[in-house]
């Protein structure tokens, strides 16, 4: 029973990986996985994205089938592979800015690795994680913060002085109280993130998260939108996927230049999955 689900798994992860493309304009900055760096710039940009929908379309399906074909086998026997399957379905949704079912697959993720792997196993760590952005995106800002604070305080605990899954969490604690409009919590955060962000090798991915911070305008004490306009205009001129075009029009109507924002905007939205462009628009609003 177990080699035919394996055969099962390897098929759906060819379906639900290998063919899926994953051009960085479908990412949310405040979602990128550690450790990944912006891609260069991609000729045909919204035909990669189309071309990417329809394959995140299909991978879902194929996980979802993958999972219904589980469900005959020895309660327990296939745990590890159900585990694998809920948390690429739970990306996968997110990319499809699905997070309501994005949010219930993380949480069957994360409750397989909490018991499999352990409550403090790295890999169990970073699902705390994805599970906390993913109530941000559904709108869940209180539970989001409570979910985050405990990945931050078990990553603090357990994880190497320095270590990028920390860096992440982190960031998206400051990010969930800021949107819950817990200021007090999430100042001293903000503070801490962008001493570590000092710290941190150059590159396009500190640039970006240093911006970001530095945009949080509720934070009065690390809020400096014109920095955060100087560290991201050369990024979105080297690559001008719209989630640059994103974070430069925020820059740039933080710091009242409303009219390049507008246009900055347009360019975005042109280029940005329909999902994305509700969320887009309020931006100018």
């Amino acid at each position: 029973m177990r080699s035919v689900f394996i055969s099962i798994f390897a098929v759906v992860m060819l379906v639900g990986c290998a063919t899926v493309p994953k051009p960085q304009e479908l990412l949310d900055l405040e979602v990128l996985r550690e450790g990944e760096q912006f891609q260069e710039a991609q000729e045909k940009q919204a035909e990669l994205i189309a071309e990417a929908e329809e394959a995140y379309k299909k991978a879902v399906a194929a996980w979802e089938e993958a999972l219904q074909q589980m469900e005959g086998a020895p309660k327990g026997s296939l745990d590890d592979l159900a585990m694998r399957v809920h948390e690429s379905l739970g990306m996968t949704y997110g990319r499809l800015d699905r997070w309501g079912e994005s949010e219930a697959h993380l949480r069957e993720a994360l409750a397989l690795k909490q018991r499999l792997l352990g409550p403090t196993n790295r890999h169990t760590l970073g699902g705390m994680t994805s599970l906390g952005n993913a109530l941000r995106k559904a709108g869940k800002h209180d539970e989001a913060v409570a979910m985050l604070e405990k990945s931050v305080a078990l990553k603090r605990a357990h994880l190497p002085k320095g270590d990028p899954w920390f860096f992440n969490a982190l960031m998206s604690l400051v990010g969930a109280c800021h949107e819950a409009g817990r200021i007090e919590k999430g100042q001293p955060l903000a503070k801490e993130l962008l001493q570590l962000q000092e710290q941190a090798p150059d590159g396009v991915t500190k640039s970006v998260m240093m911006a970001q911070a530095l945009l949080y305008e509720k934070y009065e004490k690390t809020h400096d939108p014109a920095r955060a306009l100087r560290l991201v205009e050369p990024i979105a001129r080297a690559d001008d996927s719209w989630a640059n075009l994103e974070l430069l029009a925020k820059a740039q109507f933080a710091t009242g230049d409303r009219e390049a924002g507008a246009k900055t905007l347009e360019r975005a939205i042109a280029k940005a999955p329909k999902e994305v462009h509700e969320r887009l628009r309020k931006l100018g609003e």
